[in-house]
């Protein structure tokens, strides 16, 4: 059930309000010496290396995927892999970029930040509404978590312009082995095997991680403030432009149309597919890019400026469709 029964982009608005307040904290902590850009990578260590996982763990363990999640991610992967062909089409022949800077516009316009946004805003739109919350990791785990791990690394690695072989050892290591896959995977068994909860030290255990992911909010919200640069004119160009149309409006409006194939549209998933879909650029095609090889700067003013421009798609695209 949405915020107070209200139009879905009221609560929408209201988590991008909320969102740039907490962002700005960190511009403030910056400016009292408190924090710093060093600072960025080890938030971004503590976001991916724990609390994410906690937070995915302790909600996993208590459901398990269903039909309407797995179709709704399904819809998603169909609308990155549309979006990312077009991506590559354009990019090649229309902007001409070169290859390390396609590796990076394909990555961009490809996958959102589903797994670091999405769970913050679900729990602003679905407050207090474990199956929503559970429901947006599933999916965002089944669409974006597990192919920006391993495709986004072999795309990373392909048009990298110092990669010249494939490790497939490094990309298991990476895609199978990261925190939070694991971490979903073990919810998910936890809950196949219906394993307990409560006792003693499980109290303590599973108590540790609820708090723990509470604070994933606040510390998205300071990597993000942490991050952002300065535009200039020249950046808002047709890369821009594209990308933004391809993650921010086209892949929201593909997987919804997608999902409608299966003839299942549920009120909860539908809202959410839509809302996951129309997430920003993710962080890790900047990490990718750095990594191996691609555009670096382009990786930070795409993603930055997918974030910003998704504060007027995500509410607009929320009032169209509900």
């Amino acid at each position: 059930m949405l915020n107070n029964e209200l139009p879905l982009f009221i609560p929408v608005i209201q988590f991008i309000l909320i969102f740039i307040l907490m962002a700005s904290s960190a511009l403030w902590l910056k400016y009292r010496g408190v924090l710093s850009e060093t600072h960025a990578p080890v938030i971004s260590r503590m976001i991916t290396d724990f609390v994410l996982p906690a937070l995915i763990f302790y909600k996993m363990s208590n459901v398990s995927p269903t039909r309407l999640q797995i179709d709704a991610s399904l819809a998603i992967i169909g609308s990155e892999l549309i979006t990312g062909i077009i991506a590559y089409l354009i990019g090649r022949f229309v902007i001409k970029f070169n290859k390390g800077a396609l590796g990076t516009f394909i990555l961009a316009s490809t996958f959102g930040s589903i797994s670091m946004m999405g769970p913050t805003l679900i729990q602003v739109v679905f407050p207090n509404n474990d199956e929503a919350l559970a429901t947006g990791i599933t999916i965002s785990q089944l669409a974006v978590g597990l192919p920006i791990n391993t495709i986004g690394v072999l795309i990373a690695i392909w048009f990298g312009s110092q990669s010249t072989k494939v490790d497939l050892g490094q990309i298991f290591k990476i895609s199978i082995l990261n925190p939070p896959v694991v971490a979903f995977f073990a919810g998910s068994l936890w809950s196949l095997f219906s394993l307990p909860h409560t006792g003693f030290i499980l109290t303590i255990f599973f108590g540790a991680l609820q708090f723990s992911g509470i604070s994933l909010t606040l510390l998205v919200a300071l990597l993000t403030g942490l991050t952002l640069k300065r535009m200039e004119r020249k950046d808002f160009g047709l890369p821009l432009f594209v990308c933004a149309t391809l993650l921010l409006i086209l892949q929201p409006i593909i997987a919804q149309e997608l999902d409608l194939i299966t003839g299942h549209m549920e009120s909860m998933t539908s809202v959410l597919l839509l809302l996951l879909g129309a997430m920003p650029a993710s962080p890790l095609v900047i990490v990718y890019s750095v990594r191996y090889g691609c555009d670096v700067d382009l990786a930070s003013k795409l993603v930055v400026s997918t974030c910003v421009l998704s504060i007027l798609t995500l509410p607009i695209l929320a009032y169209v469709y509900f």
